[in-house]
């Protein structure tokens, strides 16, 4: 069953600094232990567990993980189904960028703690949906859903996205994309460059990506590899290197 949100936990028990973190869908952060500083729109702001960070798609953060303490922990909600458009039409109009820190509020806390339990997985997509959709309404109502969706979101970089991302080791192939988005390769790929992105670039994310998590969880630098869809180590980690400026193993030991 696939589930419309995507919950991660994050670690680290050293200084940990990562830059160009692709955020491909609307995303809150929200730091339990620890704070982060985030450099974003040339400022420095600073996360900690009095507040939350809504980030929109089709972005990237570079951040530095500090500890308190023992360790640093943080929460990654991802939200992978759009509001209904009428929920999103006046607010689209009117939208003026505001800081994408905001103070946590008892029943923003209420929602997120339900819809990253284990009773809401359990849950039919159906069902989630119906639940998300009522937590959009929530944002709606103070002036904070279009933190997350400031943009129309079903564009074709989401389309492809939400078909590599399942399975980002897979051999992902354009033509394979294409056809299930009924066009073809080199009209998908035309599309995909008119949104300033393509086919090879966000598959490559979207394995860096899991190759954080994969990292998190104390998979060893060749077994995240294979899992990327990599026969080379060297090869995945002269990419890990170039995307987030430290090598997988340099990572690795921030965790542990």
């Amino acid at each position: 069953m696939n589930s419309v949100v995507e919950t991660q936990i994050f670690k680290s028990r050293s200084p940990q600094k990562l830059r160009n973190v692709p955020i491909r869908f609307p995303t809150i952060i929200w730091v339990q232990k620890g704070h982060k500083e985030l450099f974003l729109r040339d400022e420095l702001m600073k996360l900690d567990p009095t507040n939350w960070l809504m980030t929109h798609a089709d972005q990237y953060l570079t951040f530095l993980n500090i500890p308190e303490g023992i360790d640093f922990q943080s929460k990654c909600v991802t939200f992978k189904v759009a509001p209904p458009m009428e929920m999103l039409e006046n607010q689209l109009s009117d939208f003026k960028m505001p800081s994408p820190i905001i103070k946590r509020q008892v029943n923003l806390d209420y929602c997120l703690e339900f819809i990253t339990s284990d009773g809401f997985k359990n849950l039919s997509e159906a069902a989630q949906t119906q639940f998300i959709y009522g937590f959009y309404e929530v944002l709606k109502e103070l002036n904070m859903l279009s933190m997350l969706f400031p943009t129309q979101w079903n564009t074709y970089t989401q389309k492809v996205i939400h078909l590599v991302s399942n399975n980002p080791g897979f051999d992902h192939r354009l033509d394979d994309i294409a056809q299930l988005l009924f066009m073809s390769r080199a009209t998908l790929a035309r599309k995909l460059d008119i949104e300033f992105t393509s086919f090879r670039k966000i598959l490559r994310e979207a394995r860096m990506s899991f190759a954080l998590t994969l990292l998190q969880k104390s998979k060893k630098p060749i077994e995240v590899a294979l899992a990327c869809g990599y026969k080379s180590e060297a090869r995945f980690s002269a990419q890990f290197k170039k995307q987030f400026d430290l090598s997988p193993s340099e990572y690795a030991r921030t965790i542990n």
